[in-house]
């Protein structure tokens, strides 16, 4: 195999990874409802369930920070595939709440290390590459989510039981394309730093994006129904147009970042995500729909741009500005619902979410004081 045949062979293994775990959590989101009717679960202890899955993947991205650099990215990423397509059968097996909790906790973790491994080697193979990818690799997320979600059944052991074994044998396929990755220098070992000003930077941006993301998934069909007062079969259109938009916006993205440069695609990306969101609380009853797609293709670039440019931060450790990023990224993603509820419970769902307004705002600010124009 010719350099070039083995880079595009690890292009394709690095996109399965990516393809796994969104299909897992597709097929995870889509079985949650069947899941606590089967074990009779109220709100309170579905709400625990869903807390232990978010701790999981909070608490594993930063440990996947420190392990990557160790033993590879391209290694972290086909054992990670593995270990989270095994962890998929956790959940429908579980009998009680305790258990349930337990599976979740671990499936949490498991996403977590693998979103970091994977996003720290797709920042690797890109740089091999000299071109962007990384827009590419989180459609392929974004694709997978839609087909996991879409594809499940009444069963959520079937639906799991299907994405645990679609990952298995992704992850034996790709396992010896995955080549090694980073390496920590000889003499050094992984610890803890604390991140600098251009990783705080990113992170505000990924925070800001993610915090985004997070309350349109949650509150779009609740903002339809109650302020824009759309119909029942309508509810789902705004996350639908939210979520179609992003997987274009991401299918373009490389080619967007190529010719225009990360600055000007999180800024400007920035600014229409603004502009949906805006339009959405100006125009509620007319384009609230519309309001929705437009912040998805704003943001659709703006995080795999971030992680792109965590990975560039250091020449020895990219996982380790990976994960600082991607952690940040993640705590705004749960911060985002539940400080729109806090805000919709004091003032009302129309100004919570005319809030939203500022934070792809800030994006843009973000965006020119930050290492985003560090090419390699």
């Amino acid at each position: 195999m010719t350099s070039t045949r083995a880079d595009r062979a690890e292009r394709v293994a690095t996109t399965a990874a990516f393809f796994v775990n969104g299909y897992g959590i597709g097929a995870w989101a889509a079985s949650i409802p069947g899941l606590q009717a089967k074990l009779g679960l109220s709100s309170a202890g579905l709400s625990a369930a869903l807390f232990a899955f978010a701790a999981g993947s909070l608490c594993a991205l930063p440990v996947a920070g420190l392990l990557a650099p160790k033993f590879g990215t391209g290694p972290s990423t086909r054992t990670m595939m593995l270990v989270f397509a095994v962890a998929l059968l956790a959940p429908p097996l579980a009998r009680d709440l305790p258990g349930f909790a337990a599976a979740a906790l671990a499936m949490g973790a498991a996403s977590g290390a693998l979103d970091v491994a994977m996003n720290a080697h797709g920042s690797i193979v890109e740089g091999r590459r000299r071109a962007a990818i990384m827009s590419s690799l989180h459609a392929a997320f974004s694709g997978g989510g839609l087909l996991g979600a879409g594809l499940a059944s009444a069963s959520p052991l079937r639906t799991m039981g299907g994405a645990a074994a679609l990952g298995v044998v992704l992850s034996f396929a790709a396992w010896r394309t995955l080549r090694g990755g980073e390496a920590v220098p000889r003499g050094t070992g992984a610890r803890l730093v604390l991140p600098g000003r251009a990783t705080l930077t990113l992170g505000a941006a990924a925070l800001l994006s993610m915090l985004c993301e997070g309350a349109a998934a949650d509150w779009s069909g609740v903002y339809l129904r109650a302020v824009a007062a759309a119909s029942p079969g309508r509810l789902g259109a705004a996350y639908a147009a939210f979520s179609a938009a992003m997987l274009v916006g991401r299918l373009l993205g490389d080619r967007v970042v190529s010719a225009c440069g990360p600055r000007a695609v999180v800024g400007g990306g920035g600014a229409l995500a603004a502009a949906g969101m805006g339009l959405a609380a100006a125009m509620p009853a007319q384009a609230a729909t519309l309001g929705f797609g437009l912040l998805g293709l704003g943001l659709a670039n703006i995080v795999p741009t971030l992680f792109s440019a965590a990975g560039r931060l250091t020449s020895t450790a990219p996982s380790a500005g990976v994960a600082a990023v991607a952690t940040a990224g993640y705590a705004g993603f749960l911060v985002g619902p539940a400080m729109i509820g806090a805000i919709a419970q004091a003032a009302g769902l129309h100004l919570a979410m005319s809030v939203l307004v500022l934070c792809p705002g800030l994006i843009v600010v973000v965006a020119f004081r930050s290492a985003l124009g560090t090419s390699r």
